[in-house]
């Protein structure tokens, strides 16, 4: 285990995430969708301006096969539609149905149901987990989010100031009471 704080937490970090990766395959099991399938509804809108799939790549960290699998998936199921752009035809993207959108709230739902080794934590470790966590969000570089860029490539910074939060990425809004 790494001796600083920061790659102490980075590895438990992927523990968790392992640890915790059957239970997200669970609850898309629950909605007979695969985890990244449920994510990518994540993303898509009911908007005259369709999501385009390159963008989608971008948000999900695979390549546009993938996409395009993952967009057959949701027609499929009539959860998304394919639609060209209204300033170029060539460029394809996906909106979601009324069945896609119900799916999505009903899974932003579910969501809020934490796994157990979250909802065990005291509600004061679990507000100092979220509170953590997105200031952690508010420090990515959506540039090299949506790059998949590594951050250890040689000569590389940090940058000082947090860029604004990338299309997709919601701040969570919290009232204590």
């Amino acid at each position: 285990m790494p001796e600083s704080p920061g790659g102490q937490a980075w590895h438990l970090f992927w523990d968790l995430y392992k640890a915790n990766r059957l239970y997200l395959e669970a609850v898309a099991a629950e909605f007979e969708l695969t985890p990244q399938t449920m994510y990518a509804l994540k993303f898509l809108y009911c908007e005259e301006t369709p999501v385009p799939m390159s963008e989608l790549a971008g948000l999900l960290t695979c390549d546009a096969s993938s996409v395009t699998a993952i967009a057959d998936r949701l027609e499929t199921h009539g959860l998304a539609e394919r639609r060209s752009a209204p300033n170029d035809r060539r460029v394809k993207g996906l909106v979601l149905t009324a069945c896609g959108l119900s799916m999505q709230r009903r899974i932003f739902e579910r969501m809020q149901q934490p796994p157990p080794c979250f909802a065990n934590l005291s509600l004061a470790d679990q507000v100092t987990l979220r509170d953590i966590l997105q200031r952690a969000l508010d420090h990515v570089d959506p540039a090299d989010a949506a790059a998949n860029v590594s951050p250890f490539q040689p000569g590389r910074q940090a940058t000082a100031e947090p860029e604004p939060i990338a299309r997709g990425r919601r701040r969570l809004t919290v009232t204590e009471g």
